[in-house]
């Protein structure tokens, strides 16, 4: 499960991607796969294909999930860690809009009520809905380049940083 630690996108195809053309379509749009943590075959297991796009402006991180027997891909989900960089937005709207040159997707913020987004990083940035989350990404001037999930969890955890985070307004 996705935790507080990481801000939570997903994208869907509006046309299903083979299983056989996401790589490409992925990396295409600039987010690089990571072979070692995929496990993308047998087809009747769950598959995993993990990408991430990673720069001085943060780490982005995708992954794609399919069931057993399913060969096509309909949707995919992005996160960043809440310590990242506020260029983390820019990173990963830079990607989906490239990503929508090529296919048609809709994009989905997973932390307010999966609202549908236009791909308009400065819109997102404004932060009109008042979304805790985002506000604290916005908030970072300067921030990590890591990992969301246990990486994020552990560095907060270590430094003591709960308070700090959580207690701005």
């Amino acid at each position: 499960t996705m935790g507080l630690e990481s801000y939570l996108l997903y994208a869907s195809f509006k046309k299903p991607v083979s299983q056989t053309e996401i790589k490409n379509v992925i990396e295409n749009a600039g987010a690089k796969y990571l072979a070692a943590k995929s496990n993308i075959d047998p087809i009747d297991t769950y598959r995993h294909f993990y990408f991430e796009i990673r720069s001085d402006l943060g780490s982005t991180e995708l992954e794609v999930l399919l069931s057993p027997g399913k060969s096509k891909v309909t949707s995919f989900s992005l996160r960043f860690s809440i310590l990242s960089p506020s260029t983390v937005i820019d990173q990963t709207f830079s990607f989906l809009n490239k990503l929508k040159t090529s296919t048609s997707i809709k994009v989905f913020d997973a932390d307010n009520n999966s609202k549908e987004l236009n791909l308009n990083a400065d819109e997102f940035k404004l932060n009109k809905d008042k979304v805790r989350k985002r506000q604290i990404v916005v908030n970072n001037k300067t921030g990590l380049v890591i990992e969301g999930g246990s990486a994020t969890t552990n560095y907060i955890h270590d430094n003591n940083l709960m308070d700090k985070i959580w207690g701005q307004h």
